[in-house]
């Protein structure tokens, strides 16, 4: 019997072959598709415990040095860098060591307190190694950026720990994978102390010390600079030397047109309002003058003279033209030094000296400088009686410059010198042989001597 097509079919008759067909295909790939997805997270998820467990070995790693007294963590370490073939195991690692003054050498003889080897760790069958640098840096005392040696004026000896941990995995294209932590620990503590840079410090200028510089000499321009702080910097001054000026930027020029010693406060404003503040000296020299000389030398006396001075910019540099024969002047110091071997009696030499300061300021002066012969004593022996009339006047002294001055020891008991004249007169008194000792003076200074012997009988 053929159905009724008007027979209106039941909601529980079933699917058709079709329908069932396209089910299945549909089923198949929403489960494939779902298997990707499901592989891809567990991947990734996996990953992400790996790291996680990195994390928790380099933490561990940083919380290890808490057991060590910091006066002793290089204890086993001397200064020096680490081995190239550590740093190419580990990514990234050398941004963390440049600034600081590493001490990841071993010691010959000493054991390490702190682990200078990786140490190996297996965490859910992957393979993890710890690795453990040392090193000193500065802090400014105003805070901000730690830096290597030599840290600046007034700043803070800090240890720094970095701990890096290494794994192998497929993100990292075939490189050991890496975590990196690091802290600072107060080098003079006893207990640990962890440092965490405060936020707000003011700028820190750097002090360039005292400044000098000529008056009516354009200076070289002067750049103020700082650190710390938020940048950028507004620069304000006061009490700059009369000409100066200095810029929004920091930067001081212009001419001094007074000399003085004038003490300058600078200040450096972040982009926070804090100020930071430094006072300098800055001298603001005259122009060097040379004082004249008049001179008078003896052949053969060793001199020794620097020019009189004021005024002017150090270092200086020296010249000279028409000194005596054999004198030189130090073009560094200014000393005039040696012993004239020439006399001229018949006129004065004018040496000519010059200085020029730093700033390529010049003086001048002309010396007068008469060089004389040498001084010479003529005396000879003498023998006289008892009770003899005593009237020499043969001594005799030549050279040197100037009125002469005599003066005698051992003279025999009864006679007397002339100090003008060097004449002896008078009468001995006591039969003796004497060693007797003219010594002359001229009005320079310079002295000679000339010994006899008087037999008195």
């Amino acid at each position: 019997m053929r159905p009724d097509p008007r027979r209106r079919v039941s909601d529980d008759s079933g699917f058709t072959l079709l329908e069932t067909m396209v089910a299945i295909g549909l089923i198949s790939t929403v489960m494939a598709a779902v298997t990707t997805f499901m592989v891809d997270s567990l991947r990734a998820t996996d990953q992400q415990r790996v790291k996680q467990t990195a994390i928790q070995l380099a933490d561990g790693a940083i919380e290890m040095v808490r057991n060590i007294d910091p006066t002793t963590l290089t204890t086993g370490r001397v200064a020096g860098l680490v081995d190239t073939t550590v740093t190419g195991q580990i990514p990234n690692l050398t941004a963390h060591l440049g600034d600081m003054e590493q001490y990841n050498v071993p010691q010959s003889g000493v054991t390490a307190l702190l682990p200078l080897a990786p140490e190996a760790v297996t965490v859910n069958k992957v393979a993890f190694k710890k690795y453990w640098f040392l090193g000193r840096c500065w802090q400014p005392a105003s805070g901000g950026n730690c830096t290597g040696p030599p840290g600046v004026t007034g700043s803070l000896l800090f240890y720094r720990i970095v701990a890096a941990v290494t794994w192998t995995g497929k993100p990292c294209g075939g490189k050991p994978c890496s975590y990196i932590t690091s802290t600072l620990i107060n080098s003079l503590a006893i207990d640990p102390e962890f440092n965490v840079n405060e936020a707000g410090q003011p700028p820190l200028i750097v002090n360039p010390g005292a400044i000098s510089t000529g008056v009516s000499v354009k200076i070289k321009d002067v750049q103020m600079s700082a650190s710390g702080g938020t940048k950028p910097y507004t620069w304000y001054v006061a009490n700059l030397p009369p000409g100066l000026s200095m810029g929004t930027d920091g930067k001081i020029t212009g001419t001094p047109t007074a000399a003085g010693v004038y003490q300058v406060t600078v200040t450096a404003k972040d982009a926070n309002q804090l100020l930071g503040t430094v006072d300098l000296i800055w001298n603001v020299n005259p122009p060097p003058v040379l004082t004249p000389m008049t001179l008078v030398t003896s052949v053969g006396t060793a001199v020794a003279l620097t020019p009189a001075l004021s005024g002017g910019t150090a270092p200086y540099t020296w010249k000279a033209t028409g000194l005596p024969t054999g004198l030189s002047i130090n073009v560094d110091t200014g000393l005039i030094s040696g012993t004239p071997t020439a006399v001229d009696l018949n006129k004065t030499l004018t040496p000519k000296i010059t200085v020029t300061d730093n700033d390529k300021v010049t003086s001048t002066v002309d010396f007068s400088w008469q060089i004389v012969p040498a001084l010479v004593v003529t005396a000879a022996n003498q023998a006289n009686t008892v009770g003899d009339t005593v009237n020499l006047t043969t001594n005799a002294a030549t050279g040197g410059f100037g009125a002469y001055t005599w003066t005698v020891s051992g003279l025999p008991t009864g006679l007397i010198l002339n100090p003008v004249t060097g004449a002896v007169t008078g009468k001995p008194t006591a039969a003796k042989a004497y060693t007797v000792v003219y010594t002359v003076t001229d009005l320079i200074g310079n002295k000679t001597t000339a010994t006899v012997t008087w037999t008195v009988t």
